[in-house]
């Protein structure tokens, strides 16, 4: 038989067939039920207490399993073909989120404030790109990288008898244009 519940109590189990995780449900009627949670292989997602679950009773066996969960609260916004997972704080409000969308682009969005995304790795880290415009900031201000062009401008008033040159203020009377390339930058960080 199958039916809905809401979850009570989440709780990570062992047993003879491994670590797993129970949902304990009140489908109503004052019954509580005890599912088993079964997630793909290399997911680790818990539901929150007060989300809804699908339970299936094992045939003959007096056990339940959880065949899927839904979030009552916060309303999907994934169109047709794209993927998009979240997580959420002890509030219900969604907090992280990766999005594949159908136009082939990926986001990965922190959502609460002033939270950092953070890469660890005990190798290098790579950003392989066939774009030659990558761009940080919210203003997506281009990367500058070592063997790039600079331009800019700058004065200086030369004393006379071979006295050292004295800078000054660039005006727009004095200033003379200058072209330069970046030759050194943070070490262990280029691009290119």
């Amino acid at each position: 038989m199958n039916r809905f519940a809401q979850i009570t109590e989440v709780r990570r189990a062992s047993d003879d067939d491994g670590k797993g995780i129970e949902l304990v449900c009140d489908p109503g009627g004052g019954n509580t039920v005890i599912a088993e949670y079964i997630q793909p292989a290399g997911d680790d997602s818990l539901p929150l207490v007060g989300d809804f679950v699908a339970i299936a009773e094992v045939e003959s066996s007096g056990k339940f399993q959880a065949v899927g969960v839904n979030d009552p609260v916060n309303a999907g916004t994934s169109a047709n073909g794209e993927v998009r997972r979240y997580s959420r704080n002890s509030a219900r409000v969604p907090v992280a989120e990766i999005r594949l969308r159908s136009d082939g682009s990926i986001e990965i969005n922190s959502l609460a404030a002033s939270q950092p995304i953070v890469i660890h790795a005990t190798g290098a880290v790579q950003l392989i790109s066939d774009s030659d415009d990558i761009r940080l900031g919210q203003g997506g201000r281009k990367i500058a990288c070592v063997g790039d062009l600079v331009v800019g401008s700058m004065a200086a008033i030369a004393a006379g008898g071979g006295a050292p040159i004295t800078p000054t203020p660039v005006t727009v009377a004095n200033a003379c244009p200058v072209v330069g390339k970046i030759v050194s930058g943070l070490a262990g960080a280029s691009g290119g």
